[in-house]
This record gives structure tokens, sequence and C-alpha cells, in this order.
């Protein structure tokens, strides 16, 4: 008797379960973003990452630049400057970010250190919501202290940024 796919699957299924690493099935943006988000909130970023990738990658409408940002914030706190940097090029084609949008970046570039980014965030910002000056120069000058190993402990929320 020969076995079947099932059966194969079956006896294989204990192997794969101890193996440590699983990577996530998403088949739904929403879903996917919402699990993406709920995984930030824990501190499980690769979770994260998996969620927002699918949901920028399938998501139709709002859920895209949702899901962008959230990579974005993701990515920098992982600090991959390049990948941020790149991610948050395409959100920009694609959508037309808030302030606090803004801000989420801002604060997790600042918290990884990511000076480059920070700096050419806050340019980038700053064009777009000429408001959002004042309240960024204490965050320009934290990315530029990093430089010369100066700390900070900025906070978005301290100043009035929230999430959407």
């Amino acid at each position: 008797m020969k076995p079947s796919y099932t059966t194969l699957l079956l006896l294989l299924a204990p192997i794969a379960a101890c193996s440590g690493e699983t990577t996530p099935v998403f088949d739904d943006s929403v879903l996917a973003l919402e699990q993406a988000e709920a995984a930030l909130a824990s501190g499980d970023l690769e979770l994260a990452k998996a969620g927002y990738r699918y949901a920028s990658e399938h998501g139709p409408g709002k859920i895209k630049p949702l899901a962008l940002s959230g990579l974005c914030v993701v990515q920098a706190n992982h600090s991959e400057e390049d990948a941020a940097h790149t991610t948050f090029e395409t959100l920009e084609a694609t959508s037309e970010l808030s302030k606090n949008q803004y801000a989420k970046i801002i604060q997790a570039a600042h918290d990884a250190r990511l000076s480059d980014f920070g700096e050419t965030l806050i340019q980038v910002a700053v064009a777009a919501h000429p408001e959002m000056f004042e309240d960024l120069e204490a965050f320009d000058s934290a990315f530029m202290g990093f430089r010369t190993g100066v700390e900070s402990d900025l906070n978005m929320a301290e100043i009035g940024y929230v999430d959407d």
C-alpha cells in the first residue's frame, strides 16, 4: 500500500512542530494587518514584519499604506535602515502620510539610533507638514547627537503625537 500525501504530512508534523521556527501563513490582508499590530504591541517583531509585509503586498485601498507604515516601523526597530528607507519611499509614493504616521516612524528611527534615516524623515515630514518643525527640532538634534555618542530618550507621545 502506497502512503498518501496526508499520511506523510501527519507523520512529519511532529518533526516540523519541534523545529522551533514557523512561518506565519496569511490569507487575508485585514487579518494580517490586525495580527501584525498585535504582534508589534507584544514585541514579536518577526510576526509583525510578516503580517505587515503580507498586508502591504495584498491589501486594498487604505490597508496598504497602514501596512507599509507599520513595516517601516518594524524595520527601523530591527535597525534595518536600508529596508526601512526603501519601505518609506514606497509608502511616500503611494500615500499622503499623517503627522502621526511620520511621528511613529521618526520615533522608531530615534529608538534604533538611525541618524541618517531619522534626519531624512524629519526633512520630509516638515516639508509635508511645516507645523511639525518646532516639535521635531529636538529629534533632529538627537539624531545629530547620536553621531557623537550623545544619548536621547525623547518620546513623541510627550509632545502630543498619538496613534491614528
